[in-house]
């Protein structure tokens, strides 16, 4: 038996040896954002990372990341230090213009969301979800897309034949080596068919500039809507009390939204660059470095939310970052708002319940570093 023994620990040796050592815990120092397991769910993970403070600098990124409230409200305030530049190659007029440059040209987009178009794209909205609404539906295909396309349209002033080259264009970005330059410049050769656009000319906005605020408008008005939407329709999904509350009542919409927006913004993260060496929450930062501020983390942070992670109903004014802040707020955040009440109003009122046809854990989703959205959402009404 000793001799058994003996030969099995002779073989098994060799087998521990090679055995790859566990791996290091995850920490500011090796975290990958990108990995799978961690795309899927973030936000465990950026709690984690706040254990070791709210300004971390990430080596497999190459980037500060920024994950306390306080820590992103300021940088947000301090266009001066934390500039706006990297959105450069979506637009360079507005989006990633800083002040004092930026101020002007944000008072000249400001006019063009007047409280009559304001109320004129909220009708908008109110008649392309009604019409939208069936039995059975992808709440992203056949519901969140049209509707914010549909709303961003009519902000920009382009007809249906308009609307049908842009997403034609958009299709075909997809099969191409850099999907969203190639759609850019389909986006910057049909900007002048934009009421927005001769708005903009007769505003003595240069032509180049006004083809890219219009781009800024039609991406900007379409992909954080409809991920907003669908998000919303799925937590209705997922927490049938939250459901039953907005239908016993109706002004419950508008902070349940807030809360979606806080918990699940459309973007993760929004890039910054230090423009010298310069301090935040007791970190210095190096000029010329790239930065993240982490909303979704900014968003969760228990030092200034009660119950962070929980959607509560009765939150108030949560001063969350969905749209950003400061003087790079997003400036159609309004719309966009009005735009995810009026859809999410619309499927309450037109069902008694809202079910997904398939499981929750089989649902597919975009995800990504910056990004976590339901690639498709099937329910039945």
């Amino acid at each position: 038996m000793r001799r058994y023994v003996a030969a099995v620990a002779r073989r098994v040796r060799p087998l521990l040896r090679r055995r790859p050592p566990a791996a290091p815990p995850l920490s500011a120092a090796t975290i990958d954002l990108r990995a799978p397991e961690i795309v899927g769910d973030p936000f465990p993970h950026y709690e984690a990372l706040r254990r070791e403070g709210s300004v971390l600098f990430l080596p497999r990124h190459d980037y500060w990341i920024v994950l306390g409230h306080e820590a992103a409200r300021a940088a947000f305030s301090r266009p001066e230090h934390f500039s706006n530049a990297p959105y450069r190659d979506i637009d360079a007029v507005l989006l990633a213009a800083d002040p004092p440059e930026q101020t002007a040209m944000r008072r000249t987009v400001a006019k063009l969301f007047s409280p009559a178009v304001t109320a004129r794209l909220e009708e908008t909205a109110s008649r392309l979800a009604d019409a939208l609404v069936r039995p059975e539906l992808d709440v992203v295909s056949d519901y969140g897309i049209p509707v914010s396309r549909g709303v961003t349209a009519d902000l920009l002033g382009l007809d249906a034949a308009g609307v049908e080259e842009i997403v034609a264009a958009e299709i075909r970005s997809m099969g191409t080596a850099d999907p969203l330059a190639d759609f850019i410049t389909s986006l910057d050769a049909m900007a002048h068919r934009s009421s927005m656009f001769d708005a903009l000319i007769d505003a003595q906005v240069p032509e180049e500039s006004a083809r890219s605020l219009v781009r800024l408008m039609w991406l900007a008005g379409t992909t954080t809507t409809q991920r907003v939407i669908s998000r919303a329709i799925l937590r209705m999904i997922e927490d049938e009390r939250d459901q039953q509350a907005l239908r016993a009542d109706p002004a419950l919409v508008r902070p349940f939204v807030e809360e979606v927006l806080r918990l699940h913004p459309p973007e993760h993260m929004v890039p910054r660059v230090a423009r010298a060496d310069v301090e935040l929450d007791g970190v210095m930062i190096p000029a010329g470095a790239e930065i993240r501020l982490c909303v979704s983390a900014a968003n969760r942070d228990p030092a200034q939310f009660d119950q962070a992670d929980r959607l509560r109903l009765d939150r108030g004014n949560s001063r969350h970052f969905a749209f950003g802040s400061g003087a790079h707020a997003c400036i159609g955040a309004q719309i966009g708002r009005a735009t995810v009440n009026i859809a999410v109003a619309t499927l309450l009122r037109r069902s008694s319940a809202l079910r997904s046809i398939r499981p929750l854990d089989e649902i597919r989703y975009f995800a990504t570093e910056t990004a976590l959205s339901p690639e498709s959402l099937q329910v039945g009404l």
